[in-house]
């Protein structure tokens, strides 16, 4: 059987840590009530057993959405065990292994225990909860379901993420078979066509207009591909910065509604 340690407020007000054996860590809350002890954090001493938080696999510079996912789960599986709101956070808190979800979380953690609602906790960060989540976790408070609604949250999420793996999926290949027409493309116009300009020129005939455009681009990538880079990365750049403003931003949420194929799933 695991061991628990415990963190909680007794009768006096005063904050105690202990040990206790139990099969879950809603066993220990639900004995710590038992004793008129408010639990404050609840943690597994060993690993392994219990919920394997490990499978969360939060790691990288960024929150990724299965990351969310399975917080959100692990998240209702310990509310529904009995485990108090803050004490399920702090846990998650402390298994998370990607920084910047823990640093979240542990905001979170802190705003709650000052006395805001989850939902108010989690609006300041959008990076890692968005609108939707927000204002169905503020719903969830209101109507007292809350678990209830962060289970249906996971579910709408693995359901989109699954879609926009099967797109990703789909398209892979046709990237892949553009991405081999560019760099084939490429290579004709710098190692192969030259080949033919001396030979064209020394034979004294006039070529045709798609030779002379086919070595005309053969001879401008020869000589200004680095400005061609310039201005690709310049557009990059000049994209992100347009992006980033508010007229930017609804343009290019609008456009990516006629292509959510093509966009919306990366």
């Amino acid at each position: 059987m695991p061991v628990f340690v415990y963190k909680a407020i007794n009768e006096s007000g005063q904050t105690i840590t202990g040990e206790m054996e139990a099969g879950t860590a809603g066993a220990v809350s639900e004995q710590l009530s038992g004793q008129n002890y408010m639990p404050l954090k609840i943690t597994e001493k060993k690993s392994g057993g219990g919920l394997n938080l490990s499978a969360l696999n939060f790691g990288g510079n960024k929150v990724k959405p299965e990351e969310i996912i399975n917080f959100t789960k692990y998240l209702v599986t310990l509310l529904r065990a009995g485990v108090p709101i803050i004490s399920a956070l702090s846990s998650l808190r402390d298994q998370a292994e990607n920084k910047v979800l823990k640093d979240i979380l542990q905001s979170v953690t802190d705003d709650v225990e000052g006395g805001a609602n989850l939902s108010m906790a989690l609006k300041k960060h959008p990076s890692a909860f968005d609108g939707l989540y927000v204002n169905s976790v503020k719903a969830g408070e209101t109507g007292g379901v809350l678990d209830q609604v962060l289970m249906r949250i996971a579910a709408l999420m693995a359901y989109e993420q699954d879609i926009r793996s099967r797109v990703k999926g789909a398209i892979r290949y046709p990237l892949i078979v553009i991405g081999g027409i560019v760099v084939g493309f490429s290579v004709l116009m710098v190692l192969v066509v030259p080949q033919f300009v001396d030979l064209f020129a020394s034979s004294g005939v006039e070529l045709p207009m798609p030779t002379r455009i086919l070595i005309g681009i053969s001879t401008f990538l020869q000589s200004f591909w680095w400005l061609l880079l310039l201005l690709i990365a310049g557009g990059a750049i000049g994209m992100m910065q347009y992006v980033g403003t508010t007229t930017g931003q609804y343009k290019w949420d609008k456009s990516k509604l006629s292509v959510p194929v093509l966009v919306r799933c990366f």
